[in-house]
């Protein structure tokens, strides 16, 4: 008996992150280990090998700066580093994607008049 279906019997989320000056540095490794996917003997149990998707990890980096009073930030980044693709198990997962963008914080709360 292997479990539930889609559910992995180990997972873990590892976050790093770092900054200095302004700059941020953001780096996340995401692990799934295998999983159920499919009743291929018709039994309703996970119980043959090849009824289970494979184990995968997914890398994301992010890299930021902030200026003006660290009132507007710069992004960069990329998710899926290693560009993973399982579209027979995991349709939702598109492989590697980048992306930028910039916010900018119009005004900061006035922390003495939070305090009442």
């Amino acid at each position: 008996y292997g479990g539930l279906f889609n559910r992995s019997r180990h997972t873990f989320n590892i976050k790093a992150y770092y900054t200095w000056r302004g700059w941020s540095l953001n780096a996340r490794v995401v692990y799934r280990g295998r999983f159920g996917f499919a009743d291929m003997n018709g039994d309703n149990i996970l119980d043959t090998d090849h009824e289970y998707a494979p184990g995968y990890a997914l890398c994301h980096l992010d890299i930021g700066k902030s200026c003006w009073s660290d009132k507007l930030t710069f992004r960069a980044g990329v998710k899926d580093l290693f560009n993973y693709k399982d579209p027979e198990h995991l349709s939702y997962i598109s492989g590697r994607t980048w992306y930028v963008g910039a916010s900018i914080h119009l005004s900061k709360a006035n922390q003495h008049s939070l305090k009442h």
